[in-house]
């Protein structure tokens, strides 16, 4: 066992070496393989009393792929406000932030240049903007 002390005693520092970390680790594992629920839900330290961010409730990375996958062979892999075919996006009509859904009938496809307007539009004025989209499918 190495100092686990640092060499000015009235610091009273404690450091710990590589072992006895590594002892420690081995320690926390075999803890928690025997109990798998000490650190689940209120007993976890980063616990915030059940609150789930909004943003952990959206469709997980596979399922919102295959959501994006069926958006552009729905739009035949083009931007529905110009027609190009390439550095597509696909653009939620109304923002996440908003709706807190994904659903194929809020998302279009759009090139980025594209994107970027419909996403300023829909800022500068959030009302009409949706109204035009709705009926055109362009802004």
């Amino acid at each position: 066992m190495g100092q686990n002390w640092v060499n000015d005693p009235a610091s009273l520092r404690y450091v710990k070496t590589p072992e006895h970390q590594a002892r420690i680790t081995a320690a926390r594992k075999k803890y928690l393989k025997q109990h798998p629920d000490a650190l689940a839900g209120s007993n976890n330290p980063r616990w915030l009393g059940g609150i789930t961010p909004e943003n952990r409730r959206r469709l997980n990375k596979a399922k919102y792929r295959r959501l994006c996958k069926k958006v552009l062979r729905r739009d035949a892999h083009r931007c529905q406000n110009c027609g190009r075919n390439d550095r597509l996006v696909v653009h939620h009509l109304i923002p996440w932030r908003l709706e807190k859904r994904d659903r194929l009938k809020n998302l279009i496809t759009a090139c980025q240049y594209c994107h970027m307007k419909l996403e300023k539009a829909f800022y500068e004025n959030k009302k009409d903007t949706q109204a035009h989209v709705d009926a055109h499918g362009k802004v």
